[in-house]
């Protein structure tokens, strides 16, 4: 499993909670979906490679930071959210 940090700074889904691992690394253009609604669905739009911060004896981990942009249907300039 791969540890990441996915944030987006679109206000209509500030409340959402994004995965925190993922299988695979995450490719520009991926959708992903949100974990506690199943209809907030964002684009990955950069993937930048970092260490987690660790204690001070530990050796830093691996960690993805995932930004997350608005995927667009039909040429409305809303953030997608399935079913709607």
């Amino acid at each position: 499993m791969i540890s990441a940090r996915c944030f987006t700074d679109i206000k209509a889904f500030a409340e959402a909670t994004w995965p925190k691992v993922f299988v695979s690394r995450p490719m520009l253009g991926d959708i992903v979906r949100s974990t506690n609604s199943p209809t907030a669905e964002l684009k990955v739009i950069r993937v930048t490679h970092s260490m987690k911060p660790t204690e001070e004896f530990l050796l830093p981990t691996p960690l993805l930071e995932v930004e997350l942009g608005a995927q667009y249907h039909n040429s409305d300039d809303v953030p997608f959210r399935r079913g709607e």
